[in-house]
Order: structure tokens, then C-alpha cells, then sequence
């Protein structure tokens, strides 16, 4: 609590001494399509209701998203409903309407990075604009430049993506190291079904990947999609059904990526 309100106290700060060009982060309101589909899974699937009037309504509401007997189940929902929203965005305080600077997720009207300057560029600017605003140093030409200034906001969205998706591919990379050569069995939760497969989470490990109907064996079995239900019906040597949210047991093994040479994991259905 301390640090959010660090960060909203230096953004509040540095927005009253330079409104034209305080380096602030903004998180727009996703449009409420973007819940339709899970609050719908959740009322077919679990017979949960999902709430998303507000940033503090969505959060109430998830806290009530819970299946007593799957303790992870209220983590599942919670990556999904991530997945549902904008992604945040480092802006220059002049580019944009101040209504425009809210911060959705964290529920307050302004918002800035200050805290983390070890792994953040877009911290050091702040700081260095709150040193000038309280008269503790004199500021860069640069940083009272607002085309320069938006020029470097993207930049820094930019790179923040690629950190992401360099996070995320290095969970994978690293799993895929470890259990090279073998196979595992691992307890995993259907995060979406398809009509020729379905996508699995490995909670253990924080990996994810598609089961298609042509990895359960040759001939590929039948199956029936149902949409409704966000079921797949299979028949023949998998006789049964994949649902939505289910616990699945899956098979966890690595493979090398043809043409990259990159090592990955790669899941299988047990049952």
C-alpha cells in the first residue's frame, strides 16, 4: 500500500509542477465485451456470476469466483480475466486528456512508476523530474521536451512488451532444460477448449500448451464440438470429454522447435 501510494503521490507531484510533460502510466478501461466470454464460461461451466462494472467490482467479484474442492481454480480464473484487460502504457501527461489518466487496475485517478529505478528507464525520468520539482536538482533540457519525451514513452512500452514475452518464453526455454530427455506427469486445468483441441495450464511449472485431436493418436478420434457447453465430445479410443476448466493429468516433455532449434515443452493427454 505504501508503495502504490508513492507512486501516486510523486505522480500527482510531478504532474502539478510539469502538466505538459510528466512521464505518468495509464490503464484504460477494457470494453465490457472483452468479459462476456469469461463471465459466461464461469455462469456454464461453475454456475458463477462475474461482476465487471468497475475496476472494484471486478475485483470484489473475483474473490467470490472459488470451487472449494480446486484451490486453484480462483488463480485460473484470475489469469483469465488478466488476459481480458488493456495493457498498461507509459504516456506524456500532455498528450492526453487528464480523464485520461486513470489507471483501471489499480482503481486510482493518476499513476506513476517511481519505485523500481534498478529495472526501469521510465523510473529514472521520473525521478529526475521529481528532483527538479522540489528543487533538489535542475532538469534536463530533454526532459522538458514533450515530442522527445512521447518518443521515449513508446520506446519504453515497446521494450516492456518484448520483456514480457522474453519472460514468458524463458519460463518455457528453462522447463524445457530441466526435464530434457524425460517425461513427467503433471496435474493441469483446461483453460480453453476448440474444435480440434484444447489448451492446457501445468500450474507446477507456469506453462501452458495446445493438446490437439491428432496428438491423442493415430487414427485421429471423433469428436463433437459443442460450443454451448464448451465441451468436446470424444469417441473411440478416447471415449469421454475434455471441459472447460476440468483437471486434466498430462504428460510434460520437451521437444526441439524445427527450423529455430529451440527447446519447448510440449503436453500430452494421460486422461
Amino acid at each position: 500500500e505504501f508503495m502504490l501510494l508513492a507512486n501516486i503521490s510523486v505522480a500527482r507531484h510531478i504532474q502539478t509542477a510539469y502538466p505538459q510533460t510528466a512521464l505518468l502510466r495509464r490503464h484504460t478501461s477494457p470494453p465490457a465485451s472483452n468479459f462476456e466470454e469469461l463471465a459466461n464460461q464461469l455462469k456454464v461451466r461453475k454456475g458463477l456470476q462475474l461482476r465487471y462494472d468497475s475496476s472494484k467490482v471486478l475485483a470484489d467479484s473475483l474473490d467470490t469466483c472459488v470451487v472449494p474442492s480446486e484451490p486453484f481454480f480462483n488463480t485460473l480464473v484470475r489469469i483469465l480475466a488478466t488476459r481480458c484487460m488493456m495493457a498498461a502504457q507509459y504516456f506524456v501527461s500532455g498528450t492526453h486528456a487528464e480523464q485520461d489518466f486513470r489507471h483501471y487496475g489499480l482503481a486510482t485517478d493518476i499513476y506513476t512508476h517511481f519505485t523500481s529505478p534498478i529495472r526501469r528507464y521510465a523510473d529514472l525520468a521520473v525521478h529526475r523530474q521529481l528532483a527538479a520539482a522540489i528543487a533538489y536538482e535542475k532538469l534536463h533540457p530533454s526532459l522538458y521536451n514533450k515530442g522527445r519525451l512521447d518518443a521515449v514513452c513508446n520506446n519504453i512500452n515497446v521494450r516492456h512488451r518484448n520483456a514480457q514475452m522474453a519472460g514468458r518464453a524463458s519460463v518455457e526455454y528453462y522447463v524445457g532444460q530441466a526435464i530434457k530427455g524425460r517425461q513427467l506427469e503433471e496435474e493441469g486445468y483446461v483453460m480453453r477448449v476448440l474444435g480440434n483441441g484444447f489448451v492446457v495450464f501445468v500450474p507446477r511449472y507456469g506453462v501452458e500448451g495446445i493438446i490437439r485431436l491428432g496428438d491423442l493418436g493415430s487414427p485421429e478420434p471423433h469428436a463433437e464440438f459443442d460450443v454451448e457447453e464448451y465441451i468436446l465430445r470424444l469417441s473411440g479410443s478416447w471415449n469421454g470429454q475434455i471441459e472447460l476448466f476440468q483437471k486434466v493429468r498430462v504428460r510434460v516433455e520437451d521437444e526441439v522447435e524445427r527450423g529455430s532449434g529451440r527447446r519447448k515443452i510440449r503436453l500430452g493427454l494421460v486422461r
